[in-house]
């Protein structure tokens, strides 16, 4: 925006120019006034007057208004007192007063017009130095009004990136508020589904406890059953064994009695029960042995095949009746040794 130069008016503002006239001002000059100066005039081309003057009147008039209450005569920076008074004075004097006024003023007149020249100028470099300053405020208004108006530019932008990053946002939170939902839903429907199979799981605990408790109680009686078989089958074996090494102690005593042509009817046959092995396996008992070995097969018989029952069932009898043979061959032989004695 290019600064408007202005001119000022010395003249003017010395008040030594005749005010320009106002196009509205409507107020006619002072009507003494210038009957004053038509006298004023008379005089000098030395015409005479009228035998019956008019009254003379005045009224105070200063730039072509009346002077009000708000003027002053004294000198101010808002009032031009000096001036003022000047005009005043002019209206009070005399007819005769305004020739030895004009006479005799000239010289303070022009003192006064050298001091308001003075006075003038100042206010000139006091106004220039003013609108210079003006001008440079002016101009740092501009470099201001454009630098905000950049700012507004750059704020007006970031407004709308932020707005529309703001509805970005809107959009993503109601997108999130419907899928909140839905995941709420879903997630309420898994809970109920949660708690039958908490329901279910539950139930197949319980059910593997007491499946557990069973198959360990059914482990428990297992192991009872086969510690004790194992324990009767060790005793049933070791009683086997005393007997088959009697029985094959006393036919090793025999057949070698018998190799050594031994007569049958010697006492030597009969010390063969004196020294087998075991003491427990006597002929005597051997029978009892075999009954009870009977017995305790019987009762395996419920746990065993049928074929496996037959096969023991046969091997026992075998060994009864090699016992028996045994036993019937021993007495026979005890019995001639008895008669020869």
């Amino acid at each position: 925006m290019p600064i408007q130069k202005r001119t000022i008016n010395i003249g003017a503002v010395l008040g030594t120019l005749a005010p320009e006239p106002s196009e509205t001002s409507s107020h006619p000059p002072a009507p003494g006034f210038s009957e004053g100066e038509s006298v004023m005039k008379k005089r000098k081309t030395g015409e005479k007057e009228k035998d019956s003057p008019a009254p003379w009147t005045c009224e105070f008039y200063v730039d072509g208004r009346p002077v009000n209450e708000d003027d002053s005569v004294w000198k101010s920076k808002d009032v031009r007192g000096g001036q003022i008074a000047d005009a005043v004075g002019r209206v009070l004097l005399l007819p005769k007063d305004v020739r030895a006024w004009q006479g005799n003023n000239t010289t303070q007149m022009i003192e006064n017009l050298k001091r308001d020249s003075v006075v003038a100028v100042q206010g000139v470099f006091e106004v220039g130095s003013r609108l210079i300053e003006t001008e440079c405020l002016l101009n740092e208004s501009l470099i201001e009004n454009d630098r905000l108006r950049e700012f507004e530019r750059t704020a007006s932008a970031r407004i709308q990136e932020v707005e529309s990053q703001y509805k970005s946002a809107e959009e993503g939170l109601q997108t999130a508020g419907s899928r909140l939902v839905e995941i709420s839903t879903k997630l309420e429907r898994e809970c109920d589904r949660s708690s039958g199979f908490q329901a279910e799981i539950d139930r197949l605990k319980t059910e593997l406890a007491e499946s557990r408790l069973t198959a360990r109680n059914a482990k428990n009686a297992a192991q009872a059953f086969y510690n004790q078989g194992f324990d009767e089958a060790t005793e049933s074996l070791r009683l086997q064994l005393r007997r088959e090494c009697n029985i094959f102690f006393l036919k090793g005593w025999v057949s070698a009695l018998e190799q050594a042509m031994v007569n049958d009817n010697s006492e030597l046959y009969a010390l063969g029960r004196e020294y087998w092995p075991f003491n427990s396996g006597t002929p005597e008992n051997l029978e009892e042995a075999v009954v009870e070995g009977l017995k305790d097969s019987e009762a395996v018989d419920e746990l065993m095949g049928h074929e496996a029952v037959e096969v023991s069932r046969h091997q026992e009898q075998v060994q009864a009746k090699e016992i028996q043979d045994v036993e019937k061959g021993v007495s026979v032989k005890e019995d001639n040794a008895n008669v020869d004695g």
